[in-house]
């Protein structure tokens, strides 16, 4: 890469782009496990029980969603 192909606002926003997806990453894992945010990154158990609460709510949402459908077949 020559001087004049360098430029530095676009290796900024990049960096800037970076950080802003990690930090929001951070924060959606601390705020799943219901840890105040911290600036260091979760621990892979952290991770892992975020994804467990999520997947969780996800398994509950779906049969629940299943069980009203199956009350409004019956019910009409």
């Amino acid at each position: 890469m020559s001087q004049e192909d360098f430029n530095p606002k676009q290796v900024v926003d990049e960096l800037l782009t970076r950080s802003n997806r990690t930090l929001r990453q951070w924060r959606k894992v601390y705020s799943t496990i219901g840890v105040p945010f911290q600036y260091k990154p979760p621990s892979a158990d952290d991770y892992v029980l975020a994804i467990n609460i999520v997947t969780r709510a996800a398994r509950v949402a779906k049969e629940e969603n299943k069980n009203d459908s199956n009350n409004n077949k019956k019910s009409k």
